[in-house]
Order: structure tokens, then C-alpha cells, then sequence
């Protein structure tokens, strides 16, 4: 006994440290395995352009999205092909045919303004951005020889086409996302804290001199106060106001932003929404949702574009999440799945060991013959009843969950429940096997024969009983729980108890007693199963 519990202490400790190892390594997969694909989702456009031509640019954090002048898709052109590890706003076209995007590229993590020609796919370097003044704003003078950019903490700036620094001018700074407009020969700044359009000199001499601030109101939203956003096109003009608290509305003016009037959108605009003019429309965006809703010149409303493109972002978005998800929970559920398993193995080893200490795991010799004056405890009557019970209930713990599945088309979660089954058909049979054995007696010795012909003949004090189980030397007998035994409750007076449940456990692991190869079975389906639905 001595030997074989040392060996046993031995494999619990090392299935101990294959659990401990394996926890490190579920830990390990936890904190560093990404969960998602890097960025937020790309519910809708980060910014919109259109060309000279009428070409529209739709801006996603991992792709431009081109599209023709009647909106159809014409072409995907992801951040990799151009060089860049990612985008972000602005977006802004060139005279020359070129963009303005900002980005990111792969060497340097810091924030850039970068000059991009769609034919070659190259990017290079325009403008290095603070980290802090982002999100920035951008326009082009009419001229193309100079750029103009508005950053978050107010400062309005103007460089020369190579990015060299020509003038700058401290504004107020804008909580939201800043706008600038370039309008005859003017520069248009929308204050992000009073409904006033500041009109501001753009030549160099007298860069960022302010010339005038157009009040702009409407009695249709009178409580709108901050102004976000504006847009021209044509004899029209736009402008996206929101009140303290936070509801957006669009109001369209006339060509002196007089006569202020809402626009009445089927979905109101969001606060993340903003403008931009494509042809001879204005179209309302969100960033934050898919809908582009287009407005014709008169402040009509029309049917919101739905870019094919766009869509089929935000699905390879989700797709790449599901199976980035999916590796994470295969990784943290196979590991920790066997993690369980190794801990289980661990502690049945350990119980068993223990249990040498408490009994003789020795056979008694050979009883032939067989002596005179056994009592033997007659056969229980309700046994098959008892297990044909015992089976259905095991059997429908399995079958009714994977049917209620199959029922609401769930048929892969249902396929899920097969390790629960085959360990709810394997309970079945070893039920009926574990139950047989005889229990004799003649004074105070006892003859104990367990469901697989192995016996024992002693005296009581060499037989322990616990948790429903007689145990001696290397027989395991059930005192017949619920009906399920092959014999009636025996007179067990004066055998020794036992009922710790790590003795229990570590017999019936020692012998390997079908009842319990049963539970282990029906627990380890389940845990199976619940680990493939994790995954699936």
C-alpha cells in the first residue's frame, strides 16, 4: 500500500502542475490575445470628399471607399496598399487630383497629414499633427499654393504645398470636431461655443484677421446655440447647430445665412453627425451609423445613400471580430477545459492515496469451498425499476435541452450537446453494470462479491462503510440507494463508518466503480458541451 500510494501522490502532483501550468498559460492568452480587430467599429464614414469630377470618397479607418458620380462602387483601396497602418479624418481633395488623409503609418505611431495620389497608391508625409490639437480641419485656397488647418485647441494655421509653416493665429478652442470652410477668398470658422460664423482673412500678410461673424438662429430652434457645422453649395447654405443638451438639429439659410429654417431629416442628426457637399447636394453624415442622407438644392430631403462599400466594411469588420473572438475563446477554453481536467485527476489521485491509509487493499484467498453458514441478503424487487428510472433521467438531462434546440433552429448549439449525451449513455450502462454484487453473513465475518466477481471474506472491523458504499480490500458494494442495488438493505450494525467525502472519492477512483465512472462521465459531457457552445 505504502508503494502504490507514492505512486499515486506521484501523478497528483504532476497532474497538480500541469494544471498550474496550463492556468498560466489561460492567464497569459487572456492578457495578451486581442479580443477584436484594432479600432472601433466602422459603423459609418469618418469623413466624406468628393473630386472636381463628382467622384465620392468615403473615409473608414482601414480603407478609402471610392465611389462613381452616380454612387455607384467603384473601388476598396485599403490603408496597406497606400502605406499606412491606418486612417483617420480629415479627408480632403486636392486640386491637383491628389488627398489630404490623416493617418498613421507603420514606422511612426505619431498622428500625420498625408499627401496621397490614388493612381501610384502613395503616401507620403505632409504634416506631422500634436496628438493633443487632434481631430484637425482642412481646406485648400483657390489657388492650391496654400493649405489651412484648424485644430481642436484653436489654432488656425497656413502652410505652403511642401507643409513649411507660413502663419498661424490662436482661435478659441473647439470641444467638438473643429470645421473650416474656404469660401471666395475667405476663410469660414464655425465657433464651437456661440451660434457665430467667424469670417476670417486668409492671405499671409494679415493671416487670421477676423473681418466679420455672421449671427446665425432660427426661430425653429431657438435653443440652439452651438454651431458644429456648415456647408455651401450653390445659392444654399447649411448649418448643423445643437443646444446644451446635445440635440443636433440642421437648419438651411439663404445665400446671406439669413431666414434660418429646419431641415426636416426622417432620422434626426446625432452628435457625431456632420456635412459635406458632393455635386450639387449637401449630404448629411454620422459617423457613428451608416446613413448619408442626401439633400437637394431647395433644402429637399431625399433617399439617404447606402454605400455598398461601406456595408461591406462594417461586415468584414464583424466577421474578422467573430473569428478573432473565437480564437480567443478556443484559446482560453481548451486550456482551461484541461486545466479542470488535470486539477480533477489531481485530486482524485491525492483522495485515493489516502484512502490506501484507511483499509487492506489486499484479496482474501481463494474461498473454496465456500463456507457453511452464509447468510445471504435476498435480491431487491425493485431494481430494474429502479434503473430503468435511473437511465431515462440521465438520457433526458441530455436529450431534452438538445431537442428544445433543434426546436428554436439552434441546430448547431443542439450538435454541441453530443459530448453530454455519449457521457449520458455511458451513465446509462454503467449504472446497470455497478449495480450488481451479494452481501453475506455469518456471525461477525461477512462475504462481500461486488458487480465484477471480485470478493472479500473478513470480519466487520476489516470493512468500512460511507456514503452509501461498503469498502473492503478491493471490493466496492452498494447498500442499495433509491432501489438501485441487487440486494435489500443488509444489517450493517457493528461495520465501522467512514462517510468523509474524500474517502468516498478516493475508493471508488482506487476501484474504479462504475456508479462513479458514471458522474464523471455525465460531468465531464457537460463540460464538454458547455466549452463548445462557449466556442461556437
Amino acid at each position: 500500500p505504502g508503494s502504490a500510494a507514492e505512486r499515486l501522490q506521484a501523478r497528483a502532483l504532476v497532474a497538480g502542475a500541469g494544471a498550474a501550468v496550463l492556468c498560466v498559460v489561460v492567464l497569459a492568452i487572456a492578457l495578451r490575445f486581442p479580443a477584436a480587430p484594432p479600432g472601433a467599429e466602422p459603423r459609418g464614414p469618418l469623413a466624406v470628399a468628393s473630386r472636381a469630377s463628382g467622384e465620392l470618397l468615403v473615409l473608414t479607418e482601414q480603407a478609402l471607399l471610392v465611389h462613381a458620380r452616380s454612387g455607384l462602387a467603384r473601388a476598396r483601396l485599403g490603408a496597406a496598399e497606400f502605406g499606412a497602418r491606418a486612417f483617420m479624418p480629415p479627408l480632403l481633395a486636392l486640386g491637383d487630383g491628389r488627398l489630404l488623409i490623416g493617418g498613421r503609418l507603420p514606422e511612426d505611431d505619431a498622428p500625420r497629414l498625408l499627401r496621397c495620389t490614388t493612381v501610384t497608391r502613395v503616401c507620403e508625409s505632409y504634416l506631422t499633427l500634436d496628438a493633443e490639437s487632434l481631430p484637425v480641419a482642412v481646406a485648400e485656397s483657390f489657388l492650391g499654393d496654400a493649405l489651412f488647418v484648424y485644430s481642436a485647441l484653436g489654432t488656425l494655421a497656413r502652410y505652403d504645398s511642401e507643409g513649411r509653416l507660413q502663419a498661424e493665429r490662436a482661435l478659441r478652442a473647439s470641444l467638438d470636431r473643429p470645421r473650416l470652410l474656404y469660401h471666395q477668398g475667405l476663410l469660414l470658422v464655425p465657433d464651437p461655443e456661440t451660434p457665430l460664423l467667424g469670417v476670417y482673412r486668409p492671405d499671409r500678410e494679415n493671416f487670421g484677421a477676423q473681418l466679420d461673424a455672421l449671427f446665425l438662429a432660427s426661430t425653429d430652434a431657438p435653443a440652439a446655440n452651438r454651431l458644429r457645422d456648415i456647408a455651401i453649395v450653390g445659392d444654399d447654405r447649411y448649418a448643423l447647430l445643437a443646444d446644451d443638451a446635445g440635440k443636433t438639429t440642421l437648419l438651411g439659410f439663404d445665400v446671406d445665412w439669413g431666414a434660418g429654417s429646419a431641415v426636416d431629416t426622417p432620422t434626426a442628426p446625432g452628435t457625431d453627425a456632420y456635412l459635406s457637399v458632393w455635386r450639387d447636394r449637401v449630404l448629411l453624415a454620422d459617423s457613428a451609423s451608416g446613413i448619408m442622407q442626401r439633400i437637394a438644392p431647395g433644402a429637399l430631403v431625399e433617399a439617404a445613400f447606402n454605400s455598398s462599400l461601406l456595408r461591406d466594411e462594417r461586415e468584414d469588420w464583424l466577421r474578422l471580430t467573430r473569428q478573432r473572438q473565437w480564437l480567443q475563446s478556443a484559446g482560453l477554453t481548451l486550456p482551461l477545459f484541461l486545466a479542470l481536467f488535470a486539477v480533477a485527476v489531481a485530486l482524485l489521485h491525492f483522495a485515493a492515496a489516502l484512502a490506501l491509509h484507511s483499509g487492506s487493499a489486499a484479496r482474501t484467498a481463494l474461498l473454496d469451498p465456500m463456507p457453511a453458514g452464509i447468510a445471504w441478503t435476498p435480491a431487491a424487487p425493485e431494481r430494474k425499476k429502479s434503473l430503468r428510472r435511473a437511465r431515462l433521467l440521465a438520457l433526458a438531462l441530455a436529450v431534452i435541452p438538445a431537442a428544445i434546440l433543434v426546436a428554436g433552429e439552434r441546430f448547431l448549439d443542439a450538435l454541441c450537446l453530443a459530448p453530454a449525451l455519449l457521457g449520458a449513455l455511458y451513465a446509462a450502462s454503467a449504472l446497470h453494470r455497478g449495480s450488481g454484487g451479494h452481501f453475506g453473513r455469518r456471525g461477525d465475518e461477512v462475504v462481500l462479491v461486488d458487480y465484477d466477481g471480485r470478493y472479500f471474506y473478513g470480519r466487520f472491523k476489516s470493512v468500512l462503510r460511507g456514503a452509501g458504499f461498503l469498502f473492503a480490500g478491493q471490493v466496492a458494494l452498494p447498500l442499495n440507494p433509491a432501489g438501485l442495488g441487487n440486494f435489500q438493505g443488509p444489517d450493517v450494525d457493528g461495520i465501522r463508518v467512514d462517510n468523509s467525502a474524500k474517502g468516498t472519492i478516493g475508493r471508488l477512483w482506487l476501484l474504479r466503480h462504475p456508479w462513479f465512472t458514471a458522474v464523471l462521465a455525465v460531468l465531464g459531457g457537460w463540460l464538454a458541451s458547455v466549452a463548445l457552445l462557449l466556442l461556437s
